[in-house]
């Protein structure tokens, strides 16, 4: 959970480093970092996230991923390491034409298990990172929305972006408001949202959980 609501960084214009706090019925939750690093066409981001010391005992977090990407669109790499609970996964999503190759090595009944998987893809897919990379590049206004292909590590979802609104502080500052919802089947509906400033920096995200909406803001 953490994890997924550190995903929305730096846009392809420059270097950026942001650090998230988590808050769950106002309780802080857990904090999150996210580099991202622009270099010659390719976007490295790394995003890291720990939970909160109270939840220690109750579900530790600590987790690591790694994307790869082409600035103009499209993974190439997408490198991950849950440990979430009792949820212990690695795994290597490698993006290829009309394919994506993953291998896992993973805790299944309490022992380590190794397995390798293709799936079909279109070419040019996102992977979960650098599909919200791509959403902040495409700098949305109100009432604009753009379509984007997201590999979950199993299947392709068609998720549609929209800015439905905006908001205007006391000091004047805008903030525009994006929902993520799945074109087909409600993956993403309603489960993501971001309030972006008119520079496309993520000022809040609240996320739809099991456990309630979370609330990650900028630090």
């Amino acid at each position: 959970m953490l994890l997924t609501v550190a995903l929305w960084c730096s846009p392809a214009r420059a270097d950026e480093q942001l650090g998230f706090v988590a808050r769950w019925m106002g309780i802080e939750a857990g904090v999150a970092t996210a580099v991202a690093v622009v270099t010659d066409g390719t976007r490295v981001v790394t995003v890291t996230a720990k939970n909160a010391g109270w939840l220690d005992g109750l579900y530790p977090i600590d987790d690591l991923v790694t994307s790869v990407s082409y600035v103009a669109g499209g993974s190439k790499q997408y490198v991950t390491r849950f440990r979430e609970g009792r949820f212990q996964q690695d795994q290597d999503m490698r993006f290829g034409v009309g394919a994506v190759l993953v291998s896992r090595h993973q805790v299944v009944d309490g022992a380590w298990q190794d397995s390798q998987r293709e799936y079909k893809a279109p070419s040019g897919v996102e992977d979960p990172v650098s599909a919200l990379y791509r959403v902040r590049d495409f700098a949305l206004q109100v009432g604009e929305q753009r379509a984007i292909q997201v590999f979950n590590g199993k299947r392709t979802l068609d998720v549609l972006a929209t800015c439905d609104r905006a908001e205007t502080s006391g000091d004047g500052a805008v903030t525009r408001h994006v929902t993520f919802r799945s074109a087909k089947d409600g993956d993403y509906d309603g489960a993501l949202e971001l309030y972006l400033s008119s520079a496309d920096v993520p000022m809040l995200a609240i996320v739809q959980t099991k456990a309630g909406p979370v609330r990650i803001e900028v630090r």
